[in-house]
């Protein structure tokens, strides 16, 4: 683990300001850490690395859409609980459903779809479902800030030296310097985490899975009847 006062520390150093706390306080340089740290956390998400992972419980009342958790980041599955057993859902567009939420089909909710309206993120569900009924959203959080000299960032194989790096262009951009060798180490530092990642899952070996539902290959018209068609279009 490294900690934000260390990540700080190799930073000053090897942008050589360790003597300039006035044109790069602390909070500056933070800043610049956390912003690059955010960068690193897209990274190792792409690549199913270093992830958290949170569930939240959505009760239904008869609403096609519902408001998701602030920290919300990325959707990993979404489940309906059936007694003790979770089915999952398939994920939907805009584009397969072009009323979203002002369907007015009721039913069993067979796909979801996640977006931002008005400034609020938020799941819906089609078919609308009944009330009182059980879903689950796992989804990945978004990081928090690293604020206290003591918060650490899990630096695994070293990988905090593309924050390093990445905060020191940030710096050194501030003094107008030439900043193509340090770019160039931080492409080097993002080719080593994709090579590092294909060796994250050695347990058994890549299979091909069939994960279509029996609605895929149903023909369109038998489709909406498989839906419950009341006139939506899609």
């Amino acid at each position: 683990m490294a900690t934000l006062l260390e990540i700080r520390n190799k930073v000053r150093q090897r942008a050589d300001i360790q003597a300039e706390t006035a044109r790069y306080p602390d909070s500056e340089l933070n800043q610049y850490i956390n912003d690059s740290r955010n960068e690193l956390f897209g990274i190792l998400v792409k690549h199913s690395l270093i992830r958290d992972e949170a569930t939240q419980t959505i009760t239904s009342d008869g609403s096609a859409t519902y408001n998701v958790d602030a920290a919300h980041y990325a959707t990993l599955a979404v489940f309906k609980q059936e007694n003790e057993y979770y089915r999952r859902l398939r994920r939907h567009t805009f584009r397969d459903r072009p009323f979203g939420a002002s369907s007015t089909l009721d039913g069993e909710p067979n796909t979801y779809r996640i977006a931002t309206v008005s400034g609020q993120k938020s799941i819906e569900f089609y078919p609308k479902p009944d009330s009182g009924d059980t879903y689950l959203l796992a989804y990945i959080p978004r990081p928090t800030d690293l604020s206290d000299d003591s918060d650490t960032l899990d630096d695994v194989l070293g990988w905090d030296e593309y924050v390093v790096v990445d905060a020191v262009i940030k710096c050194l951009r501030k003094e107008d310097t030439n900043t193509d060798e340090l770019k160039m180490d931080k492409a080097d530092l993002l080719a080593r985490i994709e090579q590092e990642a294909e060796a994250q899952e050695m347990s058994e070996a890549y299979i091909i899975a069939n994960v279509r539902t029996v609605e895929d290959y149903l023909p369109p018209d038998t489709r909406a009847f498989f839906w419950g068609y009341n006139g939506d279009i899609w």
